[in-house]
Order: structure tokens, then C-alpha cells, then sequence
């Protein structure tokens, strides 16, 4: 299975160092997207290369007139951690001129207590474009002069164009984007083929190359028809839909997909750009402290808890699932119980399985540290009590 390949290749790397020898150091970046997010604490003891700040975004029919997001708080918070001022451009095509958006980037950076060691434009070109794009970045590198180097974002499927090769000789550096580039009914990142995406990209240049992974979790609804009806991301979507999926990557696969990526690299596959950086009271990322294990390369242990608790006339039990902590937990594949039960009900993101003697995750989520969720109840005879069991904690 896709696990059991990524951690076969990571424990290969282990074994085998010399073949690391050669190349540069492992990076990891973060990106700090929301305009309110300040560094706190942790923010300074994680290891990270670089931060990477939105620093414009250029929203679509929005004119020419860009949102701004004040980052000087940040760079004063953080006087040691280098930053790359990215700006978004949204949309499947540029209408921007090019010497308008470096103009207005430059002004945004003026003042900042130190420049940004490169600039990042956030796009995606829909793969026809992919031509226009290289002439518009030739046109802003020209516009940008030596200011800093250019880093862009890229997505896999630009592979097919022909004019892919032109458009990185204009660039210093892409972060590839492997997540969130299919339909959602296809889940937000599939490490296989992530992995096969990366080395097809790196075969058609030498281009410096992160790769952009997920910390984060998508709400996706569609209506009875199959359409989509909403994605909830980072900001809340009041409603509801005929079907409701949470679209995640558990930590445990995305640690193993990070191994793998460092282990027997070319290089120029120089690191991990995540996206995002936890903040607080953000429900749809991962929590600082399992973003902190994971970035160190830390055991991501589990303690999750699953217990029946006899509601008021001894009959009903509540399926009660609790994290002690100190991490966050993935949602457990299914929980069994022991023949005589019969069961109620299923919340909480799940739902009856098949036999009736089992409760099955309707897709994957997290339980924080220290939360406490009931996911279902039982109807069992008198005096016996259901225990139940985890029968599979995280398939893949």
C-alpha cells in the first residue's frame, strides 16, 4: 500500500546516507496566508527555513486595485526568520501588467525592517496558458530588475505544455502545488501520485524545487445532483449540502510523504513549503503542536480513547471517543462492539456500517487534544455493557 512504499524509502535513506551526500540541506517553509495572523510563541521555536508572507492578492473582476496585508508586525515578531513576499494573482489567466504588479509590490515592501530574500507569484495557469504566463514573467522579471529572485508556484499538470521549459528559465525557484489540484471527489492529496507528479516535473529542468504539502482541511458539499455546491476552507461556510465530505490528510501520511520526498533526491529538490502555518482558533489545520512534531521529524503518537457510558436507564450507551492528547488524533476507521448491542445512531462523521455492528468514518478528520466527541449510541440488554473496539485506525 502507499504507506508501506514511503516508509520503505525513507528507512532506505536512513540506511544508506552516502547517496545524500551531494546534496544541499532539507528545507522547510511555512506560508502565513490570513492577514490577521500573528506569531506567537511557537511560531519561533519551530525550525523553519523561511517564512512566506501574502503580502498582495489580486482577486478576479476585482480591478486593479489589489489586497494588501501589512506584514511589518510579522517581520518585527520574527527579526531572524527570512521572508519571501508572495504575491497571489487569482484566476486561470493574468490580466495584470506586469509592471504595474512589481510597481505595486515594491511599494508594499518599501518599508519593511529588511527586504524579503525573494518574491513568489502565486498563480494558476490554466496549462493552455501556460505560454502566456512565460512571456508575462519574462516582462515582470524585466520590470522587477535584481531586486530579488523570482519564485513561482506551479501545478503538475503543466508538465503537458511545451512552453513549460521556457517559463522556468524565467524563475529561480517553483513550489509545486500536489494538493488540492483534482476534483474533490478525488480527496485532496493522493501520495502516490504526488510522488509521481514530482518526478515527472523534475525531469524537464534543473529548476530549484519545493513541494507544497497540506496542513489543512477542506468542507466540501454537493447537492443531489453531484454538483459542488461549496468548499470550505479557511473561512466558514454557513449551510449545508445533500452530501458533506471533509477533505484531509492524516499527519501520519503526510510525515511519510515528507521522508520520502528528502530521501534519494535530486539536487534540486531542496525542501517542503507548507501549506499552511497553524493559527489559533484556526479548526481547519493541523494544531501547532502536531505541526511542530511533524516539521522536527517527531513520533506522532496517538492515545485516542473509545469507551460506552451508560446513558440515564442502563439500557442506551453513548459511543464517546477522547483524545487525552498532547497531539492531535486521527479519526479511527471504524469502531466495533461485541454481538447483543444494537446500535442507534452516528454522528460526528460517521456512520452505521454495513453489518450493523460497527460504526465506519465517512471520510478522514481529526479529534484535538483534550476533545471529547460522541460519535453514535447503543441499545444493549439488561446488565451487559458494550466494549468497544478500534478494528482499523488508519487505512490507506
Amino acid at each position: 500500500m502507499a504507506l508501506v512504499r514511503l516508509l520503505a524509502l525513507a528507512a532506505t535513506a536512513f540506511l544508506f546516507p552516502g547517496c545524500m551526500e551531494s546534496t544541499p540541506s532539507w528545507e522547510q517553509d511555512a506560508y502565513v496566508w490570513s492577514g490577521s495572523h500573528l506569531p506567537d510563541e511557537a511560531t519561533a521555536t519551530l525550525p523553519l527555513s523561511r517564512h512566506r508572507l501574502l503580502v498582495l492578492q489580486w482577486q478576479v473582476d476585482a480591478g486593479s486595485v489589489p489586497r494588501s496585508f501589512d506584514r511589518r508586525a510579522w517581520l518585527d515578531a520574527q527579526p531572524e526568520t527570512p521572508i519571501v513576499a508572495v504575491v497571489r494573482l487569482d484566476g486561470y489567466r493574468i490580466d495584470r501588467d506586469p509592471g504595474m504588479v512589481a510597481d505595486a509590490l515594491a511599494g508594499e515592501i518599501a518599508d519593511w525592517p529588511r527586504p524579503p530574500i525573494a518574491v513568489e507569484i502565486d498563480h494558476d495557469a490554466a496549462t493552455a496558458r501556460v505560454a502566456e504566463y512565460a512571456a508575462w514573467l519574462s516582462d515582470f522579471r524585466e520590470d522587477w530588475k535584481d531586486r530579488s529572485p523570482i519564485w513561482i508556484t506551479a501545478l503538475p499538470d503543466w508538465q503537458h505544455s511545451p512552453q513549460l521549459r521556457t517559463l522556468l528559465r524565467s524563475v529561480d525557484a517553483v513550489t509545486l502545488q500536489v494538493h488540492a489540484v483534482d476534483r474533490p471527489d478525488n480527496g485532496l492529496l493522493d501520495p502516490e501520485r504526488a510522488l509521481t507528479a514530482v518526478g515527472a516535473f523534475e525531469q524537464l529542468a534543473a529548476t530549484t524545487l519545493f513541494v507544497a504539502l497540506p496542513t489543512y482541511q477542506l468542507r466540501v458539499g454537493w447537492d443531489a445532483d453531484g454538483s459542488v455546491r461549496f468548499v470550505e476552507g479557511e473561512q466558514p461556510v454557513a449551510g449545508s449540502a445533500a452530501r458533506e465530505q471533509t477533505l484531509f490528510v492524516e499527519p501520519e501520511a503526510l510525515a511519510a510523504l515528507a521522508r520520502t520526498l528528502q530521501s534519494s533526491r535530486p539536487p534540486h529538490r531542496r525542501g517542503i513549503a507548507w501549506y499552511r502555518l497553524p493559527r489559533q482558533g484556526d479548526r481547519q489545520s493541523l494544531s501547532m503542536a502536531t505541526f511542530g512534531a511533524l516539521v522536527r521529524g517527531e513520533p506522532l503518537a496517538q492515545h485516542l480513547i473509545i469507551e460506552a457510558r451508560p446513558g440515564a436507564e442502563g439500557l442506551a450507551h453513548d459511543l464517546v471517543l477522547h483524545n487525552p492528547g498532547p497531539l492531535d488524533g486521527s479519526l479511527p476507521a471504524a469502531i466495533a462492539w461485541a454481538d447483543g448491542c444494537m446500535p442507534g445512531d452516528a454522528a460526528f462523521g460517521y456512520r452505521l456500517g454495513t453489518n450493523r455492528a460497527s460504526l465506519e468514518r465517512e471520510s478522514p478528520g481529526l479529534l484535538r487534544a483534550g476533545e471529547t466527541r460522541t460519535i453514535g449510541w447503543l441499545h444493549c440488554p439488561t446488565g451487559q455493557r458494550p466494549v468497544p473496539a478500534f478494528t482499523s485506525q488508519i487505512p490507506y
